[in-house]
Parts: C-alpha cells; structure tokens; sequence
C-alpha cells in the first residue's frame, strides 16, 4: 500500500498535481459534473471537490471549464504500420489524446525477432505513452508460408510472455484454435497460467466455431465485419473491437448495429489496428474515431467509454485504467 497516497486522499498530505475547474467525464456512473482530479506521484488520490488537497508545493493547473477524460486507450494497434520511429509515433498519439496502447509488435518480429522487439519497447520506455505488450502468437503469421528474419516458438513466447509490460497474447487466430495447432494450444496455455489475456483473430466465426475461440479463453476479437458478428461476440460477452483504421474501417456498420438495437456498449470498444501516417497527421487517432461515433449518434459520454473504460475492460486492467478515479 502507497502510504503517501492514502494521506493525500485523506488531506493529510498535499497532492503533487490538482486540477481545478473541470468538467468530469466519469465513465463509471456516465455523468458529466462540475470537478477537478487530485494527484499523488502517478496515481489519481481524489476527484470531485479536491480543493482540499491544495498544499503550498502543489502544483495546481486551471482546466478553465474544459472536460476531463481518462487518456484514450487503443486495445489493438501494429504500431509499426505507421512507419515512424517509436519516439514520434508516441508524441503523436499524446498530442491527441492517447496515454495507452495495446501493441502486437509483429512486424518487427518478423524481420528481427524478440530482439528487435525488446529495442523497440527500450525505446518506448523512454517516452510518456504507456505501452502494454501483447505478444505475438505467430512470428512470422503463416510459418510454414514464409521465410523471415525473426520466428518465434514456444520458449520464446514464454519468455516473452514473461516480461512485466506483456498484458496478454495477441491474434489469437480462430481456424488455428480449431485444428489444435500444438504450438498455438500451448501458447495459449501458457499465457493464461501467468495471467495474460488471450486477445482473438476470429474472422466470420460464428456458432460452433466462435463458441470453440471462446471456450479456449480468447476474450476478444477485432475481425468483426457484419450485424451477425456483432450479435456473436457479444451475446457471448466478447469484447468487440470496432477498426477505425487506415487498413479497415468496419466502426460505421457495427456500431449502427449496435446503436439501433440499443445493445449494451460496456464490452465494445474502438481500435486502429493498422495506421498510416498520413492519415494519423491528417485526421488523428482515437480522436478521430470519437468524433467518427458521435457523427453516427453515439453519446458523448459513451463515445468515450469506448476509448477507455471498455478498452481497459478488454484486458482485464479496468482497476488500473480507463477512467478517473482513486
């Protein structure tokens, strides 16, 4: 227990940081109220009325009536699709909003394997974005199709797996879990022994198949392309990641569906996946993809669920981020 921390939420102990003058968007109880947040080191001590936390060494910053959000959270990105350094793809996405990703650093993987994967998260480090690493299930994606520079087996997944920054096992591919692909199978395992989340690569999978995916522990999926997905993933409480991406942009129609079903939002979340760029200098990222779901009629305060609550649901981490609160 952090001492310092739990004084600071008494008043005993100024905090570090408060912000005064806000407009709080808790994506707890879906309101929107006049408050401010209240700082110990790197962890939220109050919200609400936090005046008396102010001490004569806190620095205390004036929101001036903006509205104050958790940092945006994106479940599933390559970063490496955007084909900048690591240092300014994370300045990048923190002048827009986003403190946290969840990255499948494959690509990388492919061309220098673990090793040039660790180099990258080195560097990460050094930035203010929060990286959760959520390692490769395949490297390279069709082993038996493709000569690469990096390949990984199953000791190298344990290892990797290992890592305190690593938050579970990504593309977990649907037609693979169904054959039993040993290596795959035991990944899998493995990762839910140490307490990782299984992240899904489900495309078209439904009934039987999708019922297989899930019953192994894959907790969510980003291959969602139509009203029957929607339906599949949810109704058998996956996490749907919605792409609004330069690759895929699969949001409009699924979040129509879920909209005008008037489906629960708590387990749907918004990724990127792929970026470019261009199109991340052009139009942004979550950003982006916030305004995107307000055009098509989501409520603001549920637009942001989606880009932080439910994205930190996804990996089992709701406690630690997503919103604003001790």
């Amino acid at each position: 227990m952090n001492l310092k921390l739990l004084k600071v939420a008494k008043g005993e102990v100024p905090a570090d940081l408060v912000v005064t003058n806000g407009r709080i968007v808790n994506v707890y109880s879906g309101e929107i109220y006049e408050g401010g947040v209240a700082v110990c080191e790197d962890t939220i001590a109050a919200i609400g009325d936090v005046a008396y936390c102010v001490g004569p060494e806190t620095k205390v910053i004036d929101a001036g009536g903006r509205y104050l959000t958790p940092g945006f959270i994106d479940g599933h990105i390559h970063p490496e699709s955007t084909s900048l350094s690591i240092r300014n793809f994370a300045s990048s996405l923190l002048q827009r909003g986003t403190t946290v990703i969840m990255a499948d650093l494959h690509e990388i993987g492919v061309v220098s394997g673990l090793e040039g994967i660790e180099a990258i998260l080195d560097e990460a480090a050094m930035t203010h974005l929060k990286i959760g690493f959520v390692v490769p299930s395949h490297v390279p994606f069709s082993p038996d199709l493709e000569t690469s520079g990096g390949f990984f087996n199953t000791e190298i997944i344990r290892k990797a797996l290992a890592r305190p920054d690593a938050v579970g096992l990504s593309e977990c591919v649907g037609p693979y879990i169904l054959m039993e692909y040993p290596d795959l199978i035991e990944s899998m395992h493995m990762a839910r022994e140490q307490g990782k989340s299984l992240q899904g690569h489900l495309p078209d999978m439904t009934g039987p198949a999708m019922s297989a995916c899930l019953a192994a522990g894959v907790t969510t999926c980003h291959e969602a392309f139509s009203e029957e997905c929607v339906y599949e993933r949810l109704r058998n409480g996956c996490n749907l990641m919605m792409r609004e991406g330069s690759a895929a942009r699969n949001m409009p129609l699924l979040l129509k569906t879920v909209l005008e079903n008037k489906l629960d939002t708590s387990n749907v979340s918004i990724v990127t996946d792929d970026l470019d760029a261009t199109d991340l200098y052009k139009d942004g990222h979550l950003d982006a993809s916030v305004r995107t779901a307000l055009s098509l009629g989501t409520d603001f305060v549920t637009a942001i669920q989606m880009v932080t609550r439910n994205a930190a649901r996804a990996f089992g981490m709701e406690t630690k981020l997503g919103g604003l609160a001790p």
